[in-house]
């Protein structure tokens, strides 16, 4: 048998040269380079966009917080007769019932820009200088039955007919107004006095002041209120964080002054002091009787990122109304101003003229 020979050409199995590994290496590596940029610059799109979501989301939520509560301000159940207070109550009142009745009042109470301690119950160190402060008064919405009232928490009892009843739940038998019927028990709802502030951080450090440990280090001004709520010894003042971010809180307020300035009939809508004064919105009513008087509110407020953004520099200023503008501030956070004009319905409502 005739053996075959098989010829190989040697040039099918050679090898790649140093030069073409070098090529293939250096076109792998600028792939792998522009994959790398271009999923760094994914997340870091990602991460901004989560941070402006998130301060929107905060600041959405810091506004519509405020609204409903500004609208509820003077609700205490029926319509009642309420005028203005002999003095300016105190915020912080938990006990004496006398000082809370008078603080019905004035469902409306504000300090404008204060620095140091202004309350007794809101240290400094919890209070960032320079941001308004605002007390709102009212009643639950929702009825408590006689037999269901907490012996610890606050309750108003009103009618059109009789002076509001305030005690606390320990006190059942103080609740003894009826309706126009005479017989049908009234409505007893949980009092609510809720301060709203500006906190520097949202976690305090220790459970109690914030300083440059709060927040695991990174401090984080937030929107908060301290609210009198039922504790084991009695109604007492409880901090609650609401919209972390929020670093600035301006308010101005609408006053009526119809039946001030020209002793006729309120019309519920803010007035100025005279024709083209320019004043139907002030950063902080003059008199007593002026701040009985509010019956809108028109707010700012300032929020910004958690976390700062490397390579930003904040070189706005944010234009806050009366207040003036802030910044700029140089820093890494990008921030944006939250605005909205707010009407005190309970208190605005009594007053519109019929037509």
């Amino acid at each position: 048998m005739n053996a075959r020979r098989i010829h190989v050409d040697q040039s099918l199995s050679r090898g790649l040269s140093l030069v073409e590994l070098m090529v293939a290496m250096t076109v792998g590596l600028l792939l792998l380079g522009g994959l790398t940029s271009i999923v760094l610059d994914s997340s870091r799109s990602f991460g901004e966009l989560t941070k402006t979501s998130r301060q929107l989301e905060n600041g959405r939520f810091a506004v519509q917080l405020l609204k409903d509560e500004i609208e509820h301000a003077g609700f205490y159940g029926e319509y009642a007769n309420l005028t203005p207070p002999s003095a300016f109550p105190d915020p912080c009142e938990n006990a004496d019932l006398s000082a809370l009745a008078e603080g019905l009042l004035l469902p409306v109470q504000g300090y404008d820009a204060p620095t140091g301690t202004i309350l007794s119950c809101l240290a400094d160190a919890n209070h960032i200088d320079g941001t308004d402060v605002l007390v709102l008064r009212r009643a639950a919405t929702e009825a408590t039955a006689l037999a269901s009232l907490d012996p610890n928490e606050m309750y108003i009892q009103t009618t059109s007919n009789a002076d509001p009843v305030l005690d606390t739940g320990a006190n059942a038998v103080s609740f003894t107004l009826t309706r126009k019927d005479a017989v049908t028990p009234a409505d007893v709802r949980k009092l609510r006095v809720d301060i709203y502030f500006i906190s520097p951080c949202n976690v305090p450090s220790g459970g109690t002041s914030c300083d440059v440990n709060a927040d695991g280090g990174n401090p984080v001004p937030t929107l908060k209120r301290l609210s009198l709520l039922s504790t084991a010894s009695g109604p007492e003042w409880v901090f609650e964080p609401l919209a972390e971010g929020i670093e600035d809180l301006q308010i101005e307020y609408g006053i009526d002054r119809e039946n001030i300035a020209a002793s006729v009939q309120f019309n519920g809508i803010p007035n100025e002091s005279a024709p083209g004064a320019g004043d139907s919105y002030v950063a902080a009513p003059a008199t007593l009787d002026e701040w009985a008087n509010v019956v809108a509110l028109r707010i700012y407020l300032l929020a910004r990122n958690a976390d700062p953004t490397t390579g930003y520099e904040d070189v706005k200023v944010y234009n806050l109304g009366l207040a003036g503008s802030r910044g700029p501030f140089n820093d890494q956070f990008k921030r944006r101003v939250f605005t909205r004009v707010i009407r005190a319905v309970n208190p605005s409502s009594r007053r519109e003229t019929p037509g």
